[in-house]
């Protein structure tokens, strides 16, 4: 990638997805100057180079790369464009809101993407429970129309790629069962066996499967000291598995209660396994030791949270030695999870 000189090189940040997750990146510059070169699990990688305007918002653009050499540079665009971002010329790299297939789907939904930015329009006024709720169902009435077109078209990568950045985002919580016949029946095996396709299905499988009576799925991890844990591990005891990270305020109120089940409970009866959705180590180091979490932790493993619906946390799942999920604070209160323990371990 090559910037105009007056682009402000430290003020440019660039996401990378690798078919799992998206993640900020540091890249070095020679110059004016970036070069990305990195192995790819995913079929095609997605590349965001975003840049804050006047107002310090992030604004930017998203490129679909193949697996060629591929470039793109920018140039200088006039002082009255928001965007610094968005002259440029390309090769073998796609933008991924000005190629055919986006203004296919744009075109196909036209009425409800209008109506979808009207509410968000609203509700960027006036930030109340009414125009949220105007949006977010305007959200999911043009998310259920791109799907309905995305079946259609389900034999190119694009529209995989769509479906997996945009569509799932939005239906995961409230139409799981549709998100999992149209990845099932509609996209090609090489699309749904590749490595973003089979980390797709984990995150959809999540949704629907972890629940209170069905089977905790398997996993085999590091810990934040590199020791390896399994559920295996764990097939003669309870396990509390808990999803949360240090910037989450509802998190950290839970942390007394696992404080006081670690005290009360044996590990030979009961292990806690904390999964941290933190993105700073450093953050989550200071964190484990600041509350006096000692148990079991887990740091930066999206595959474990997916495995589990990449649910908004705090997540709290009680898993007995039969490997049955028997609590989920999705379901239960935290006074059913004490009253459980209390009948279950001796």
């Amino acid at each position: 990638m090559v910037f105009p000189i007056c682009i402000d090189l430290a003020k440019i940040k660039i996401m990378f997805d690798d078919g799992l997750e998206q993640t900020f990146i540091q890249v070095p510059f020679s110059k004016n100057k970036i070069v990305l070169d990195t192995i790819i699990q995913n079929q095609y990688a997605t590349i965001t180079v975003l840049y804050p305007t006047e107002n310090e918002n992030l604004a930017g653009v998203r490129f679909v790369t193949t697996s060629k050499y591929g470039y793109v540079v920018f140039s200088a665009v006039n002082d009255s464009v928001l965007n610094k971002l968005t002259n440029y010329k390309t090769k073998n790299v796609i933008e991924t809101d000005r190629c055919k297939e986006y203004k296919e789907i744009k075109k196909y939904s036209k009425s409800e993407s209008e109506l979808n930015k009207y509410y968000n329009d609203q509700f960027k006024l006036a930030k109340n429970d009414s125009t949220r709720l105007n949006y977010n169902k305007s959200s999911v009435a043009l998310a259920l129309k791109e799907l309905a077109f995305i079946k259609m078209k389900a034999n190119q990568y694009y529209y995989f790629w769509y479906f997996r950045q945009y569509i799932v985002s939005t239906l995961l919580k409230t139409h799981q069962l549709e998100l999992y016949e149209v990845f099932n029946t509609a996209f090609p095996e090489k699309f749904k066996e590749s490595y973003e396709g089979k980390n797709l299905r984990a995150l959809i499988e999540g949704s629907i499967y972890i629940k209170k009576g069905f089977a905790c799925p398997y996993f085999s991890v590091k810990n934040h000291e590199g020791n390896t844990i399994s559920l295996k591990n764990f097939s003669d005891k309870y396990v509390l598995l808990s999803f949360w990270a240090t910037w989450c305020r509802p998190c950290l109120e839970e942390i007394p209660l696992l404080r006081k089940i670690r005290e009360t409970y044996s590990q030979d009866k009961l292990e806690i396994v904390s999964i941290s959705f933190d993105t700073d180590s450093s953050a989550f180091l200071k964190g484990i030791k600041k509350f006096n979490m000692n148990w079991i932790h887990v740091y930066g493993n999206n595959n474990l949270r997916n495995s589990f619906g990449n649910k908004p946390i705090p997540q709290l799942y009680l898993i007995g030695p039969d490997g049955i999920i028997k609590f989920s604070n999705w379901e239960d209160s935290l006074e059913q999870l004490n009253i459980y323990l209390k009948e279950n371990i001796f």
